[in-house]
């Protein structure tokens, strides 16, 4: 008896791998992310109470700890450097240079 071969088909994992797909990032509810939301919900509200917000990025961060930090470069006026044209020989080269003063960095 000769049996005759089918193509292969989707089965169950792909179905399942398609579900969760269109279903999206589904919310952690493990114990360390639902202490997370404890604490950034009471951190928000305890700074509320005070009339300040609660600092949400390192840049923020970075200037409460040092408020020189949050003044722009007084030398490269907070671009961290500038672009030296370095043409030659029909070729056009923009070559970024770094500050000196701010270390690239932008600020005071």
């Amino acid at each position: 008896m000769e049996t005759m071969m089918t193509r292969p088909r989707a089965g169950v994992v792909d179905d399942v791998e398609r579900e969760e797909d269109a279903k999206g990032l589904e919310p952690h509810d493990d114990p360390f992310h639902q202490l997370v939301k404890y604490l950034v919900a009471d951190g928000d509200l305890r700074a509320a109470r005070l009339g300040r917000s609660a600092p949400r990025t390192a840049a923020v961060m970075l200037a409460r700890l040092s408020p020189e930090m949050g003044r722009p470069c007084t030398t490269c006026n907070g671009a961290g450097g500038k672009t030296e044209d370095t043409s030659s020989g029909g070729v056009t080269r923009q070559t970024w240079k770094r500050c000196g003063s701010c270390n690239g960095t932008g600020t005071r």
